[in-house]
């Protein structure tokens, strides 16, 4: 599926949510892709342990962001460390998903990572 299809499910889930806003749906894309950006770092690039506290940082700063606007509307976030998926997920009081691992897992916050022409 295509990003923008992926960002407009997503906004309609969070909308359906009770208490789900336009602004949290975006706000949280925001926050996965910056998570999805430090994951990415983390695994194709060699950093300094200034470097990587520092991008740690950035990603502990996003996950909390995250957690605020999800508590907003009853959602609590899953997050993992592989960016071949979804980096950060929502457990929504629905019981709504779109991940393999069923509501348990969690429902896919889409992210833009790096273009691949940025690690070659």
């Amino acid at each position: 599926m295509s990003y923008q299809k992926n960002r407009e499910e997503f906004i309609g889930v969070v909308l359906k949510e009770k208490g789900g806003t336009l602004d949290a749906a975006q706000r949280l894309m925001r926050c996965a892709t910056t998570i999805q950006r430090v994951r990415e770092l983390e695994c194709s690039v060699e950093m300094s342990e200034a470097e990587a506290a520092r991008v740690a940082k950035r990603s502990e700063s996003a996950e909390k962001r995250a957690a605020k606007i999800a508590a907003t509307f009853g959602a609590k976030i899953l997050t993992q460390g592989d960016p071949r998926g979804y980096c950060l997920k929502l457990k929504l009081k629905s019981g709504r998903h779109n991940t393999w691992g069923g509501p348990e897992a969690g429902f896919g916050v889409p992210s833009q990572g790096y273009p691949a022409s940025r690690f070659s």
